[in-house]
């Protein structure tokens, strides 16, 4: 390849009969990187007419690959027998003559590099403008954002280099990139447009040896042209994530003994229910995608010292290190838009919550609309510096969390209670050795994903959705006052638990629609109406100072009057409660109830006595005669418990 003086075709020249001969190729690869790829075209063109052109593409990168290896190979005798390179460049590890650490790149006319790092062509010769090498290694396309990223490499001093993945953008401005700095690059105001400069020739002069390569920030399934690839198992597909989620990728690893991991969760599973409810939630995360669920959120609470963080570290076992510190399994003590971020990288896998006791005050006042958000699958918009909208968050995954009370009150919305599958631990310990346990599997982890991802990709889609469909309809059909939203849930739950039987455990120990039955929560559970009849049952019972009573009407009137509440001894069929009615809105906003949603539900089921065109009564709050008629709900109060519960005297 060194002789491409010989012989030269050029396009117009070409024929049939010797389109294909060196005589063309030693014409291509004698022009310059610009001159070459228009000439390059233009044969193209020939080769088409004369019906070539398949043939012709293909011999041009035989002939393009051996080309660049000649020049490699001449390159690196100039090195050898000089101690230099030549103006054109090349970048590769130049300690003594040991081999290259990275691909040698050519930086093009104007520039050299060396040992002693970059030099630029000037009037006055060659200028340093950086003491450190310098390459890229390659470009990350991400597949969610189409952003890219550059990996860099350089050496702070001899042999020991750093490589770093800045956003491409901060290598093409002179501002942006004094900002590496930070890492240990040589670059600062002085040199900027230089280095701005020599990045863009060296990509310009290495575009087909510069590979680009296909990166995510998420974890889970992402869809490669027609296939579905799994990250980080799928080792085509580069993490590009933020440093802070670097020790969380890198804890979704495989460590420990694989052999023992499985026969100690199959003795685990031989046990109480509660840890393999979150065993099988745990692998039923990456299913969710897959037959187009939404996220649930699994609260597993109980008294303390039973087992629950052992529970999670078990189900965390699953996909990678359970060890806090390994980076996997996370806690509450953080921020609303931390476990956002975090659910955002979990992306398919599921996310682990311990100890609900450490959450903030400002999260526990608003843990409905936490539940809300990790089960909408969507974070909310936010802007970026520059005042445009950053990518939003989501997921579809499961989210895992265990403390010593339920997440949600009784008293909070219905959809918030709908999204929550709440499991209560029976009295005693959940382990027989629960220190053993999580110190086992710190020790033994992530073979569990491997098996069940491969496991899926063997069964397909339509056969998973299928089964998933099957479980959900016997649920339905077994409990007709359940939620279907929890049964969908728990559908993917009783599923992924019969896939790992099947092909890993073979105990026949997975879990069965008897089983899960108790855990599903009724319609009645998550009536908003009917819990905040119960709420304002129990306000008017809780503040009775605060009413005025009618058949003591010369009594000392209440500081702050609420209502009145008037009863018939003889019959209590008639007894009736007045809430004024802002007072009555106010409780309703208090308790997260919708007073309007209300009173239509009252009105239906005969709970309230209405004006004709209104929801509401006027009457007289003091009853004698001294104030006027003001609007109130008009309450009927006869036995209010009865409908909930049997009342204990």
């Amino acid at each position: 390849m060194d002789n491409f003086e010989v012989d030269k075709i050029t396009p117009d020249e070409a024929t049939a009969e010797n389109i294909f001969s060196d005589a063309v190729f030693n014409y291509l690869f004698g022009l310059d990187d610009v001159s070459r790829e228009r000439e390059y075209i233009a044969f193209c063109g020939k080769a088409e007419k004369l019906r070539k052109k398949t043939e012709f593409i293909k011999l041009y990168k035989l002939f393009d690959k051996q080309y660049k290896k000649a020049e490699r190979d001449r390159q690196e005798r100039i090195l050898e027998e000089t101690g230099e390179i030549e103006d054109r460049g090349q970048l590769q590890h130049f300690f003594g003559k040991e081999k290259p650490k990275y691909t040698p790149l050519y930086c093009g006319a104007g520039w050299k590099t060396s040992q002693n790092g970059i030099f630029l062509s000037t009037a006055n010769g060659f200028q340093r403008i950086c003491h450190q090498p310098v390459t890229i290694l390659s470009f990350f396309k991400n597949a969610e954002t189409g952003e890219e990223k550059v990996r860099i490499a350089f050496a702070r001093r001899k042999n020991q280099w750093v490589e770093i993945t800045p956003n491409r953008s901060i290598i093409a401005s002179n501002a942006k990139i004094v900002g590496l700095a930070d890492t240990g690059l040589a670059v600062n105001t002085n040199n900027a447009r230089e280095f701005v400069k020599y990045f863009a020739d060296l990509e310009s002069n290495n575009t087909s040896t510069i590979p680009t390569k296909v990166s995510t920030s998420k974890l889970g399934w992402l869809k490669s042209g027609d296939v579905m690839q799994f990250v980080p198992y799928d080792t085509s597909i580069t993490f590009d994530g933020a440093e802070k989620f670097r020790n969380l990728f890198a804890s979704i690893s495989e460590h420990g003994e694989k052999k023992a991991w499985i026969e100690k969760v199959k003795a685990i599973r031989s046990g109480r229910i509660e840890p393999r409810i979150a065993l099988a939630a745990s692998f039923s995360s990456v299913l969710l995608s897959v037959c187009n669920l939404l996220p649930y959120v699994l609260n597993i609470h109980g008294p303390t010292e039973g087992g629950k963080t052992v529970t999670l570290m078990m189900a965390a076992s699953v996909w990678g290190n359970p060890d806090k510190d390994g980076g996997y399994l996370g806690d509450f003590s953080t921020t609303t838009v931390a476990i956002e971020t975090r659910a955002d990288t979990d992306n398919n896998l599921p996310l682990f919550l311990d100890d609900s006791s450490k959450v903030s005050r400002r999260i526990q006042e608003n843990m409905d609309e936490l539940v809300y958000t990790l089960c909408s699958g969507t974070g909310k918009d936010r802007s970026n510096q520059d005042l445009g909208l950053r990518r939003t968050n989501n997921w579809t995954n499961c989210t895992i969390t265990n403390g010593e009370h339920p997440l949600v009150t009784d008293q909070a919305q219905g959809g918030a209670i709908n999204r929550v599958l709440e499991v209560e631990c029976d009295p005693g310990k959940l382990f027989e050795d629960g220190h053993e346990a999580a110190e086992f599997f710190k020790e033994n982890y992530g073979f569990g994903g491997r098996i069940f991802v491969d496991e899926l990709k063997k069964i397909g889609n339509k056969e998973l959705k299928f089964q998933q469909n099957y479980f959900f309809k016997k649920l339905v059909s077994e409990n007709p006052d359940a939620l279907q939203k929890q049964c969908h849930s728990w559908s993917a739950i009783i599923l992924a638990d019969q896939i790992m039987d099947a092909t890993v455990f073979h105990d026949g120990a997975s879990l069965t629609t008897e089983e899960i039955a108790p855990y599903i929560k009724n319609t009645t559970d998550v009536s908003e109406n009917e819990k905040c009849l119960e709420y304002l049952y129990e306000k008017v019972a809780a503040n009775e100072n605060r009413f005025v009573k009618a058949n003591n009407k010369f009594a000392e009137t209440p500081l702050e009057v609420w209502g009145r509440i008037d009863t018939d001894e003889n019959d209590p069929a008639n007894n009736m409660v007045y809430i004024i009615k802002n007072v009555f809105e106010k409780l309703c906003k208090d308790g997260n109830f919708s007073a309007q949603a209300f009173t239509a539900w009252a009105k239906l089921h005969d709970k309230i006595v209405c004006s004709p065109d209104r929801p509401y009564k006027r009457k007289r709050i003091n009853g004698n005669g001294s104030s006027k008629p003001v609007w109130a709900l008009a309450l009927k109060y006869s036995d209010p418990l009865d409908d909930f519960e049997e009342i204990v005297d």
